[in-house]
């Protein structure tokens, strides 16, 4: 069983520094505002937000996330944490997922355009993969095999379960799903 997942609001809350940098110029963001993944501030400032999150040497996590990611990457074959960041932030992504689970063994895929994710998840035969961007969970869904966990998140509110399209709120959901799915592979 080969596991993949976005960082970026499935194991970051990267949101929150996006709405704390926003905040300094009068923005005032709150998570349930997050209505569209790129509409909630004027372009300008998403922009500058962005690169303002991925350039912290901290960002906080999901909760549970520690735990269960470690667990994956002792149940599965292979762990891929596959993201849509600039090449550049490469170091700063390692810096801040090396405190959070620095046990676990994964493979980095760093994709300039959110599409490529598609070509990871299909090059590396990823199984099930744990994402939160609605244009990328439907791309997923259309082009490859995976099932894809949808992180649940205002802003995919309109992401509909399909056959493999599931629907998850936090990671004890998660480790709960991967759970019977290991429970089933030793029957």
């Amino acid at each position: 069983m080969i596991i993949g997942s976005d960082l970026d609001g499935c194991i970051f809350r990267t949101w929150e520094a996006m709405a704390k940098y926003a905040k300094d110029f009068g923005y005032n963001v709150e998570y349930s505002d997050i209505y569209s993944y790129n509409s909630f501030l004027p372009e300008e400032i998403i922009q500058e937000a962005v690169k303002y999150a991925l350039s912290r040497q901290y960002l906080p996590t999901m909760p549970g996330t520690e735990v269960i990611v470690d667990w994956l990457s002792v149940i599965s074959d292979e762990l891929h944490f596959i993201t849509h960041r600039p090449l550049d932030v490469i170091g700063h992504t390692i810096t801040q997922l090396d405190p959070i689970i620095p046990y676990t063994k994964y493979k980095l895929h760093l994709v300039t355009d959110k599409f490529n994710k598609v070509a990871v998840i299909n090059k590396h035969n990823i199984d099930y993969m744990i994402e939160d961007h609605p244009e990328t969970i439907e791309q997923i869904y259309e082009n490859t095999d995976c099932i894809c966990l949808v992180y649940s998140h205002p802003w995919n509110r309109n992401v509909e379960e399909k056959d493999r399209v599931i629907r998850v709120k936090n990671w004890i959901e998660i480790r709960k799903f991967f759970g019977v799915i290991k429970e089933r592979s030793m029957i």
